[in-house]
């Protein structure tokens, strides 16, 4: 299933926080653009990303998906993955939940 997660301001902030994504399920994120701006997602923390690529680009006034969820949660139960939304007005620090 792709969950969506939409730009809404030209500072990096998301419409939603923390979206809970299943491993299991195949689940990804779709990122779509704040109006007409352009913006990078980027997973660098220690914990590197869920997905196959850490470094997305959403492009102005469109969206990209983030492919399935390659990394299982170590636990068994959920990891947070946080990632840089670069936006054109500044930065923010929003996490994914991966939910096995």
């Amino acid at each position: 299933m792709r969950k969506k997660v939409k730009l809404i301001s030209s500072n990096g902030q998301v419409d939603a926080n923390a979206p809970i994504i299943k491993f299991s399920a195949g689940d990804e994120i779709e990122w779509s653009s704040f109006q007409n701006e352009s913006a990078d997602i980027v997973f660098a923390s220690k914990y590197g990303s869920p997905f196959t690529s850490a470094r997305f680009q959403v492009p102005a006034g469109g969206s990209v998906s983030s492919g399935p969820a390659i990394k299982k949660p170590q636990n068994g139960k959920q990891d947070e993955y946080k990632y840089t939304v670069i936006g054109q007005g500044g930065l923010n620090d929003p996490v994914i939940i991966v939910d096995n």
